[in-house]
């Protein structure tokens, strides 16, 4: 037996090199498993297996056959766990059978050693036992490697087979003189399944982090293939080396087509500063900037461009660049803007507006009055008229940007098509007659009214007068634009027909932010406003390019009223009434205005300039009629005025007229609403005023609020 001894010696050195290899390419790999925690566990107790082999062959000490058997038992049952483990079973469930068969093979060593049981009987059944335990961790890794096939993992379970084997073939020939004769080569034999076995462990180590590292790779591919924006990569010399498809979708190019290419030649030559960026990149910074991404077809896209460099072992490689299309976000900004203009310019024109309507109150009921008078010479009437025709169109025009300017709520009312065109035409037709732009009309009389809001209407109708007054514009010609309406089907068709250049793409024309004109002259978003408008009332709109201009057809569908004529809006003087009118105002023109024509109509006129002062004479007397302008100064506007009569002369609000110019201020609009009082608009006509005071008398007076467009359109 002298020949055990180095034999031992080496296998041992064998396995303590490989356990130290194992440990550390465990290490570098970071395996965390619990499978591979107890395969460490388990080649230590095989490392002391050898440890009691060795002292039973050098010593003889029968310790050291205990150790030799206890330990190599102990092993067999870690390599099972760990083969479960990696299969998926959960530890603490092991661990009790684990357990219970370890003490199962202690008592079975100690009994081996200390010859508990006959002689020659422990020897077999121990042997047989180790068999079935390294038999098992064989069964579970073939188990495993059929679910995932490896190298690796098919070495491994045929070394366990093996080394199962030598256990029972050993165990059975122990007592045989082929045994006897060659037990120093058969040792040695029996060794040889360790040593494969814990190859095989690296090597399934290896391959699974080969395949971690594929998925790691397969994962990147795709996050990167499949973001939502653009990302490039570049060398140290600023050449492109990989892109994804967001940002060739983005250049309008295949990737053949840019790697290689400097990022530079990726800008329009006014945007060539990206290098600047890398450049800092390489520095160690990261960079953010906006600039311009060139496309194949020529157009450039406003971008958003975030840069990071790229390391490899500390050193900088190259830089990644994430692209975000800011085009559509940009544009929207800039319409934003654009609105938020055109509501300052809007809060403007409501100022001037109401400003104006004092003085054009003065203007036309003096005029009014004048023609009324004494008889006058022709010329002088005629100038009068003149004068009054004007500074009614003047009321108009005024009010007409009132309505435009005014914030409300869509309401569903009847509406007569044929003049809210021509209310619309009347706010655009000195911009087309300045640039030679003729409007022709052919409006059927009998049309039914439809439903809906006139402001939204007229919102749909002023968009495509502009986008027609852009295209007829584009040729520098003179040009013409048609408006025709007409009944059919039970729908109302409006037809605006310019004879500027064909569209383009005409099923394009309604998506938001499409627009073919230049950069600074077009938002993309007035004909989408348009669509989805007419969509909101429940019709169509349509284009259609034709040999010499577009059609644009709005269809809405008929309410089923019709009428014979346009709507007749001279206000109804009533019955002739009189009593004691009370008249606010803290415009003396509008005063003196508002007592010559009530007086002269039979009633009997007090003025206050102020509401403090109507107050007053309201503790003094009762009147029939309280006329009060609704903006007054001094703090005590015409809703206190109402608000006091309300409180201290209960019933009598109900004969309190507001007249105003400011209608379009939201919270002079909200309170008019709530009181129900009836409203007269300033500038008004003198008929107009005498028959809201006699219907207010007579209580046949609305309550509604008239709004000065729905006045005039029906």
């Amino acid at each position: 037996m002298d020949w055990m001894l180095p034999d031992i010696s080496i296998i041992l050195a064998t396995i303590t090199i490989i356990f130290f290899i194992f440990l550390r390419v465990g290490r570098q790999l970071q395996v965390k498993e619990t499978f591979f925690q107890l395969w460490v566990l388990a080649w230590l107790l095989s490392i002391v297996h050898y440890g009691g082999q060795l002292a039973r062959a050098g010593a003889g000490a029968r310790w050291g056959q205990l150790v030799d058997a206890l330990f190599l038992a102990y092993s067999g049952i870690t390599f099972v766990a760990a083969a479960e483990s990696l299969r998926g079973r959960n530890l603490r469930k092991m661990l009790p059978y684990c357990v219970g068969v370890a003490a199962l093979f202690t008592l079975w060593a100690v009994a081996l050693v200390y010859k508990f049981f006959p002689q020659g009987l422990a020897p077999v059944r121990y042997g047989y036992g180790l068999g079935v335990i390294f038999g098992l961790a064989g069964v579970s890794h073939w188990l495993q490697q059929r679910r995932h096939r490896t190298i690796g993992a098919a070495i491994l379970a045929y070394s366990f087979f093996f080394w199962a084997a030598c256990f029972f073939v050993l165990t059975a020939m122990a007592q045989t003189a082929f045994v006897q004769n060659y037990i120093q080569y058969l040792y040695q034999f029996s060794n040889l399944p360790k040593p494969i076995a814990a190859i095989s462990m690296l090597i399934f180590l290896l391959e699974g982090e080969k395949v971690n590292a594929q998925r790691q790779r397969d994962f990147s591919e795709n996050l990167i293939e499949n973001a939502p924006d653009g990302i490039f990569i570049v060398d140290l010399d600023a050449n492109v080396t990989r892109v994804n498809k967001q940002f060739e979708a983005l250049c309008g190019c295949d990737a053949d087509h840019l790697l290689g290419k400097p990022l530079n030649n990726m800008s329009p030559d006014s945007e060539g500063a990206g290098c600047e960026h890398i450049s800092r990149v390489f520095g160690g910074e990261a960079a953010s900037y906006q600039s311009k991404l060139a496309a194949a077809d020529g157009t450039a896209r406003d971008v958003l461009v975030t840069n990071n460099p790229i390391y490899d072992g500390g050193r900088i490689v190259g830089a990644m660049g994430i692209v975000k299309d800011v085009t559509e976000r940009i544009r929207l900004e800039q319409q934003l803007r654009q609105s938020e203009k055109m509501a300052s310019i809007g809060l403007l024109v409501s100022g001037v507006a109401h400003e104006l309507n004092n003085p054009l109150t003065s203007v036309i009921g003096f005029t009014e009055l004048a023609l009324g008078g004494q008889a006058l010479p022709d010329a002088t009437k005629g100038r009068l008229n003149i004068v009054l025709s004007e500074a009614r169109r003047t009321r108009s025009i005024v009010q007409k940007l009132l309505s435009a300017v005014r914030q409300q709520k869509s309401q569903r009312l009847p509406v007569y098509i044929n003049n809210v065109i021509r209310e619309t035409i009347a706010l655009r037709e000195f911009d087309f007659m300045m640039n030679n732009i003729t409007i022709k009309t052919d409006l059927a009389s009998d049309i039914p009214l439809v439903v809906g809001d006139p402001a939204d209407i007229q919102q749909v109708l002023i968009n495509l007068m502009q986008n027609a007054f852009d295209a007829i514009s584009e040729t520098g010609n003179n040009g013409l634009l048609a408006i025709r309406t007409r009944c059919e089907s039970g729908q109302v068709i409006i037809e605006i027909i310019n004879d500027g250049p064909p569209i383009s793409a005409p099923e394009r024309v309604f998506d938001p932010f499409y627009t073919t004109k230049e950069v600074g002259k077009g938002t993309g978003l007035g004909l989408s406003i348009c669509y989805q408008v007419v969509k909101s009332l429940g019709g169509e709109i349509a284009v259609e390019n034709l040999p010499q201009g577009v059609t644009f057809t709005i269809r809405l569908s008929a309410s089923g009223i019709r009428l014979s004529s346009a709507p007749d809006n001279k206000p109804d003087g009533g019955e002739t009434a009189h009593g004691r009118i009370l008249v606010v105002d803290d415009e003396p023109a509008v005063l003196a205005l508002c007592k010559d024509i009530l007086s002269a109509e039979g009633f009997a006129v007090e003025t206050a300039s102020s509401g403090v002062e109507a107050i007053e004479k309201l503790r003094r007397s009762n009147f029939d009629v309280i006329l009060t302008d609704y903006k007054m100064p001094e703090r005590v506007s015409g809703a206190d005025v109402y608000n006091w009569v309300r409180e201290n002369r209960t019933g009598q609000e109900a004969r309190i007229i507001f007249i105003t110019g400011d209608a379009v201020n939201p919270d002079t609009y909200r309170f008019l609403n709530l009181s129900g009082s009836p409203v007269v608009f300033k500038p008004f006509d003198s008929e107009e005023l005498v028959a809201k005071i006699k219907g207010t008398l007579s209580g046949t007076s609305s309550s509604a609020i008239i709004r000065p467009s729905q006045a005039r359109s029906g």
